[in-house]
């Protein structure tokens, strides 16, 4: 972009912070500030960011400038935090202290949000530290950025975020719908992103229960940017999804039974239509019923199949169950996937750290022999059954 001899000039930002508070050894203002453009977030500190501070309460015009502040600000320009579009939609109007115990994943949500909103794309932050916020859970902290996407839009948020800094984490189900999301790792941001079209557990259509949640939506301010949380009791039911999701086993574990009740209680008695309109009311009905005795009469409808394979006892059945879900066309490329994943399933994962032949074939033969070694006995406790 061209920029005019005489320009009045704004702050811009995907998210900012005021670290003052919290960056030592530093003499005056500290913020961090994450450019438009795609690069780690940038601390200024001092006299530079009193002058990036200085925009956000502009404009400022080039003419109430010195030379060398002039010549900080296109700096800024050029690394994408200041700009001379007055109605830039990234235009930055306050900066607060940041309120998560980490600021770097509060930096994290503001930059996916931003990114989603910028492309036009309907984003709802699920789970994460606004349970707390919601008085649904007393602990704050969450060690990823859980986002509900609208499921046309999920490969296309997931190359976006990938090209600021986070690589796709590989899965043997990946490139099929059977799966719930879509992992990012990061590289040095230090925070994973989890790219969500449903959460498993409810039987409603994604795109449709998509619909129902973003339409139950407030917004949350977070390093500067407004981004989309469900409202309680519709964070609450998720959350409780969360909790009794099944881990390859038939078997409840009491304290998940717990985490969901405590979840359910929390959000209230309007936990129950809004489960009932998921069509989550089945594999919560215990945990509703037990919380709201007489409110929530049993489904009817068969258990979710996004709930089914994942309760199966033991991998190779759980994925065994997964692969019927699955059309006939595609089965025998994800069952080989299976059996003889790809390089980059070891290459990204950091399970092979030099990707020569011999080490991907070794990596391989490992992880069958691994998986014969927990399938035979359940194989044979299935056999057992059957006499």
């Amino acid at each position: 972009m061209s920029i005019a001899v005489m320009s009045q000039w704004c702050a811009v930002a995907y998210g900012a912070l005021d670290l003052t508070s919290q960056v030592e050894n530093v003499e005056g203002t500290a913020c961090a500030v994450t450019a438009i453009y795609p690069a780690e977030p940038i601390l200024l500190t001092g006299e530079v960011a009193n002058l990036w501070l200085r925009l956000i309460n502009g404009p400022v015009a080039d003419g109430d400038l010195s030379v060398e502040q002039r010549n900080q600000i296109r700096e800024f320009h050029d690394f994408g935090i200041a700009s001379p579009n007055l109605d830039h939609p990234a235009r930055v109007h306050k900066v607060a202290p940041p309120w998560l115990e980490s600021f770097q994943h509060e930096l994290v949500y503001a930059l996916i949000a931003s990114l989603a909103r910028e492309d036009g794309i309907d984003a709802v932050f699920i789970k994460g530290p606004f349970l707390k916020v919601q008085g649904l859970r007393t602990r704050a902290h969450s060690a990823d950025v859980d986002v509900l996407v609208d499921p046309q839009h999920v490969e296309h948020l997931a190359e976006i975020v990938s090209s600021w800094g986070w690589t796709s984490r590989p899965a043997v189900l990946e490139g099929t719908r059977i799966r719930h999301s879509i992992t990012l790792a990061p590289s040095s941001w230090g925070c994973e992103v989890d790219i969500h079209w449903r959460m498993p557990g409810y039987a409603k259509p994604d795109n449709e229960a998509f619909a129902l949640i973003h339409g139950r939506s407030e917004s949350h301010d977070t390093a500067s940017v407004s981004i989309t949380v469900p409202d309680a009791p519709t964070n609450a039911v998720l959350g409780a999804l969360h909790a009794l999701r099944p881990r390859y086993t038939d078997r409840t574990q009491l304290h998940l039974v717990h985490i969901a009740r405590s979840f359910i209680a929390s959000g209230g008695e309007q936990t129950v239509p809004i489960a009932q309109q998921l069509q989550a009311d089945l594999v919560l009905y215990e945990v509703l019923s037990t919380e709201f005795p007489g409110a929530v009469p049993r489904p009817t409808y068969a258990v979710p199949q996004n709930w089914q394979w994942r309760s199966k006892q033991g991998q190779f059945r759980s994925y065994m169950s997964a692969l019927k879900q699955i059309p006939w066309v595609e089965r025998p490329a994800v069952t080989w996937r299976l059996v003889w994943p790809p390089p980059h399933f070891f290459t990204t994962s950091g399970e092979v750290k030099e990707p020569t032949r011999v080490n991907i074939f070794k990596a391989r033969v490992n992880r069958l022999w691994r998986g014969l070694v927990k399938t035979i006995p359940v194989l044979q406790k299935t056999i057992a059954k059957r006499r």
